[in-house]
C-alpha cells in the first residue's frame, strides 16, 4: 500500500473512532418518567427539580464528577475535616410520604470499598428515628453491595432484620454484585403493588423478595447521604440524580435511565 493510502486509511480510522467518542461523549437524555415526586440532581445546587423539597447542607456537602454532571460528595471530604456531612430535605408537600403506596429510589453512585468503619451507608432514605423505625432507604453494606426496603419497623422487636441472610419477615432485597467499587453504578429499589421488591443495578434486575406493603409514613425528613439524620449511617462518595417515584418503575423505564448515561434524564 502506497503512504498516501495508508495516510489516508488512518485519518478514516481516526475520524471513526473520533466520532464514535463523541456519540458516547454527547449521549441523549432519556424523558423522564412519569410519578417522580422528587429530583435532586446534584448540579452545583440542592435544588428539587419536580417537588418543590429543596435540600439543605448538614455540613461541608461539596460537589464533585458525576456520572450525569455533577454530583453530591458525601461523607468524603467532611469525614476528614469537619464530621460526616448530608442533604437534608423537608418534605413540606408531603409528596415523599408513600404510605403503603408504590415506591422507587434511584441514583448513581461512586463509591469506594468499605474502609471499615461503617458497614451501613445510606445513598438516601426517608427514615423515623424513634420505634418502630419505619421508612425507606437505598443503601451500601459493608461487602459493598446495595440493598432497598420499605417497611413499617427497622428493628428486630418488630420482626425486621438487616443483616445479610436472614430469616425475619422483614428486611432489605440486595442486589449480587458489588457496587463500591470506586466506578459509576446506577442503582434502583422498587415495590410493586403486589409486594414484590426489587433490587436493579446497571439496568439489570438482580434480585427481588415479596413482603407485604408495609407502611412507611413518618414526619422526618429525607436525607441523602444519611439514614435517618441521626443513626449516622452516613453513605462515603458521589451521589447523582437522587429519585424518589411514587411508582414502580417499569424494567423498560430503569433501562432508559441506565442507557441515558451521562445524558441522564431530560431536564
Amino acid at each position: 500500500m502506497r503512504p498516501t493510502t495508508l495516510r489516508r486509511s488512518f485519518w478514516l480510522l481516526f475520524v471513526i473512532a473520533l466520532s464514535h467518542f463523541a456519540s458516547h461523549a454527547q449521549q441523549s437524555c432519556t424523558p423522564p418518567p412519569p410519578n417522580i415526586v422528587g429530583w435532586w440532581s446534584g448540579d452545583g445546587n440542592y435544588k428539587d427539580l419536580v417537588g418543590g423539597n429543596d435540600g439543605t447542607p448538614i455540613g461541608n456537602v461539596p460537589f464533585g464528577k458525576g456520572e450525569v454532571g455533577q454530583a453530591f460528595v458525601v461523607g468524603f471530604h467532611s469525614r476528614v475535616l469537619d464530621g460526616p456531612n448530608s442533604v437534608k430535605v423537608v418534605d413540606t408537600t408531603d409528596r415523599l410520604s408513600l404510605g403503603t403506596g408504590e415506591i422507587t429510589l434511584d441514583a448513581w453512585i461512586i463509591a469506594p470499598p468499605f474502609n471499615g468503619i461503617n458497614d451501613v451507608r445510606t445513598i438516601v432514605g426517608k427514615n423515623n428515628p424513634s420505634y418502630p423505625f419505619q421508612g425507606y432507604f437505598l443503601r451500601v453494606r459493608g461487602d459493598n453491595r446495595v440493598e432497598f426496603a420499605a417497611t413499617d419497623c427497622e428493628t428486630g422487636a418488630c420482626g425486621f432484620c438487616g443483616e445479610p441472610g436472614c430469616q425475619l419477615q422483614k428486611q432489605p432485597v440486595r442486589s449480587s454484585s458489588i457496587v463500591a467499587d470506586g466506578t459509576p453504578h446506577y442503582v434502583a429499589g422498587i415495590r410493586r403493588n403486589d409486594g414484590v421488591r426489587e433490587i436493579w443495578v446497571d439496568g439489570v434486575l438482580e434480585n427481588t423478595r415479596v413482603e407485604s406493603n408495609w407502611n412507611t409514613d413518618s414526619d422526618n425528613p429525607l436525607f441523602i447521604g444519611d439514614h435517618d439524620g441521626v443513626a449516622g449511617y452516613h453513605f462515603v462518595g458521589a451521589a447523582d440524580e437522587i429519585d424518589v417515584f411514587n411508582r414502580a418503575l417499569s424494567a423498560e423505564d430503569v433501562v432508559a435511565i441506565f442507557a441515558a448515561g451521562p445524558g441522564g434524564k431530560c431536564k
